[in-house]
């Protein structure tokens, strides 16, 4: 269990929004990134286990006015700096700070502690939406899910592999099918990049973050010759970049264009990386940018399509799913009983889209593709 350190429990007040404002306004969006990214690499905010140590180190280097008080009250399941307080805080800067593209200025420890104060208070400004005994069932569900959507679960590695099975050994099952798609040409098309060249330039474009604690003296700005020596052309690099980043300058129009909600994240979802000079980018969520090898690189595709062709692609997609549940069924299952795939009653209608049949045991699965909230 963990326990957000908040900023009213630090103070004994209660934060506003405009006063985490006040405290971004005065410093640029490439600067206030760039701390952010650099905590979340030290806490690896897109892991699900929790490092309390390093969170601790870091109240101690950028909290020192409130540490006396954090730690009248803190235990050992108590963190200030998470994956939505740090999303939170960037979500808000956006709305600030002013654009200092190429020139991230070095911050004094004074000028740290009143950027990262803006942690304890989101701890509080994120969970206003609170559960209450009286709520209904969907009233509980509108204020908990949005948040569930960016807890981390840490099945990158899994995603990814499930990605390239459906690809390139599920997809050619369909070949024959009238509802075949060719998602590996259609992806290639659409970014100019194939979808395993795209994988591979996601992982090799979080090394940097994924090595962030044994590194932190390195720089968090990723430029795009830290993946030169991959063996991929140059151009396949700049479509990867081109798919997966957003200018300082367009973030900041965009971010005051839509008035998101102040937990609404998903620019970042889907421009996890931000090109904050010549070449020369910013992640303040690795998490986000390690979901382009998995669940994203299906979103990926699905911005790039006409809006009239979106329900069709995800709609293939859902078939894909199911399919690549049959082949883990045929490749995985080593019980005695029998695997019924897509059975039929004998008017046609589908009785389940797999069933196990095990002595007297009948085990019905019912197979549903899950896709997080970037849908819109």
């Amino acid at each position: 269990m963990v326990f957000l350190i908040t900023w009213s429990a630090t103070t004994g007040s209660e934060p506003s929004l405009a006063m985490l404002r006040e405290r971004l306004a005065p410093y640029g969006l490439t600067t206030v990134l760039v701390a952010v990214s650099q905590v979340a690499g030290m806490v690896e905010s897109w892991s699900n286990a929790v490092d309390f140590d390093a969170d601790y180190k870091l109240i101690k280097e950028f909290l020192p006015t409130h540490r006396r008080a954090i730690d009248r009250f803190r235990t050992p399941n108590h963190v200030v700096f998470t994956r939505i307080s740090l999303l939170y805080v960037s979500q808000q800067a956006c709305d600030v700070c002013s654009d200092d593209t190429g020139s991230p200025v070095p911050l004094e420890a004074s000028d740290c502690e009143r950027i990262f104060e803006t942690c304890l208070m989101a701890n509080d400004l994120i969970t206003q939406k609170r559960v209450l005994p009286e709520d209904t069932t969907i009233e509980k569900a509108v204020k908990l899910l949005p948040l569930a959507n960016y807890v981390p679960h840490g099945t990158y590695p899994r995603d990814l592999a499930r990605n390239l099975v459906i690809l390139e050994q599920v997809a050619p099952l369909l070949l024959h099918s009238k509802q075949y798609r060719d998602l590996t040409s259609d992806f290639t098309k659409a970014t100019g990049v194939s979808p395993q060249v795209f994988c591979q330039l996601a992982f090799a474009a979080s090394a940097k973050y994924l090595a962030a604690k044994q590194h932190p003296e390195s720089s968090f700005v990723l430029r795009l010759s830290n993946l030169s020596h991959e063996s991929v052309p140059k151009e396949d690099i700049a479509a990867f970049f081109s798919k997966s980043s957003i200018r300082i300058t367009d973030l900041l129009a965009l971010a005051r264009k839509q008035h998101a909600e102040p937990a609404d994240f998903i620019t970042f979802q889907r421009y996890p990386l931000i090109q904050c000079g010549p070449e020369a980018y910013v992640c303040p969520d690795p998490g986000f940018l390690l979901d382009k090898l998995g669940k994203s690189l299906y979103w990926t595709l699905h911005a790039a399509e006409p809006s009239e062709m979106r329900l069709g692609l995800l709609a293939y997609w859902s078939l894909l799913i199911e399919r690549y549940v049959h082949w883990l069924c045929e490749n995985i299952y080593r019980g005695k009983g029998r695997v019924l795939q897509s059975p039929r009653f004998a008017d046609g209608a589908e009785v389940a889209d797999i069933i196990i049949m095990e002595g007297s045991c009948l085990i019905l699965v019912e197979v549903k593709g899950f896709l997080s909230q970037q849908c819109n």
